[in-house]
């Protein structure tokens, strides 16, 4: 911890991690101005990376890329992305503070991160019966997605014996990608059809 209780590291709990990076200045040096200060962005990604690592302990973290150099000023925001089982999540970064060569970040993704076998296992559970051990499809590959809070995933349930399909909306329901069903499942063949222009 530094002096007034700003920490170093990325506390793994929280929404937004917060980190300490030094600062370079940029710009003319006869300026009157005071220059502006800039950031390494190889020093940001490796913290936003080990936000990531503590934050998705059960999934695969890959690369994170961060602008090389940004111009920082308290309050000013960057992005950053990190690969997380082979998806892009975008991470936005924030300066809270800056004293003297040092400025102080907020981060964290700008959605929540959904495990779709999470999803998956949720719609199996609520329907029950016959769809326990039911193929679930949620539309997008792998095994995560990107999804903003209130936001759905289309999941298709399918048993094959009886053949049937059922459709059911999973909501994320908040920054900690907690999902929730939303109404009833429908048939995935008594979806009125749609309409043209």
């Amino acid at each position: 911890m530094t002096s007034g209780g700003w920490p170093w590291a990325r506390p793994v709990a929280a929404v937004a991690a917060l980190a300490v990076v030094a600062l370079a200045c940029s710009g003319p040096p006869a300026s009157l101005d005071p220059p502006p200060l800039a950031v390494d962005g190889n020093d940001v990604a490796r913290l936003v990376g080990d936000d990531a690592l503590g934050r998705f302990t059960e999934l695969r973290v890959g690369v994170t890329s961060c602008p090389s150099r940004a111009e920082v000023a308290v309050g000013s925001t960057f992005s950053c992305t990190v690969d997380v089982e082979g998806v892009a999540v975008p991470y936005e970064v924030t300066v809270t503070a800056i004293e003297g060569d040092e400025a102080r970040y907020r981060f964290g993704p700008t959605d929540p991160v959904v495990d779709l076998g999470e999803a998956r296992s949720l719609v199996r559970s609520a329907l029950g019966g016959d769809f326990r051990d039911a193929s679930v499809d949620c539309g997008a590959g792998g095994q995560v997605a990107v999804v903003p809070v209130g936001e759905s995933l289309t999941c298709v349930a399918s048993e094959e014996d009886p053949p049937r399909r059922v459709e059911v909306e999973v909501v994320v329901e908040d920054e900690s990608g907690t999902l929730v069903l939303s109404g009833d499942p429908v048939p995935a063949d008594a979806r009125p059809p749609t309409t043209g222009p």
